[in-house]
């Protein structure tokens, strides 16, 4: 996979103070990546509506994978294709 296209689909974000990669929107759906021993976590998340506005909690579910004893490069390709397996 294209680095490119990686560092398109993935970026940096600091919410409720911690650090964690994750991507923008895809039909309703986000994808995180959230440090863990020594590997990563890996959440997919749906957009929420609160009474007012776009709910800002990033995870609310367990994560649906873990990677580990990977770097953050093969950590964001095998969120990309875990993600695409799920939906198909």
């Amino acid at each position: 996979m294209n680095q490119e296209v990686i560092d398109t689909i993935w970026h940096s974000d600091f919410r409720n103070d911690e650090y964690m990669i994750l991507s923008d929107y895809y039909n309703g759906f986000r994808m995180y990546l959230k440090k863990y021993k020594k590997g990563y976590k890996f959440y997919v998340s749906i957009r929420r509506q609160k009474k007012h506005g776009i709910d800002n909690k990033l995870i609310h579910e367990s994560p649906v994978a873990y990677f580990n004893h990977c770097s953050l490069n093969e950590a964001k390709i095998k969120g990309i294709e875990h993600f695409q397996w799920m939906i198909s």
